[in-house]
């Protein structure tokens, strides 16, 4: 099944949202997010620059296992893009 990019953007921060701390949000960044071959990379940053990153990251993993499970698309969540991204 082919996902525009603002399906790809609702699925990505639905995940992210079960997974929100109570003191900083996660959030999709809406300008950065693309599309290599079958999979979309998309770059997620908290609300603070203060966060503790071991928190950031495991909770990043958390909602990147939860898209995981989607079979019919491949979703990166990810701090930065990838270089060969178009």
């Amino acid at each position: 099944m082919k996902y525009s990019k603002a399906q790809i953007i609702t699925m990505a921060q639905k995940a992210l949202d079960h997974h929100q701390p109570s003191d900083y949000r996660m959030s999709v960044v809406r300008d950065a997010v693309v599309r290599n071959g079958d999979t979309w990379y998309v770059v997620v940053e908290p609300s603070r620059e203060d966060v503790q990153s071991y928190d950031f990251n495991a909770r990043l993993a958390e909602a990147a296992a939860e898209l995981w499970d989607k079979k019919d698309v491949n979703i990166q969540l990810t701090t930065v893009l990838p270089q060969y991204a178009d």
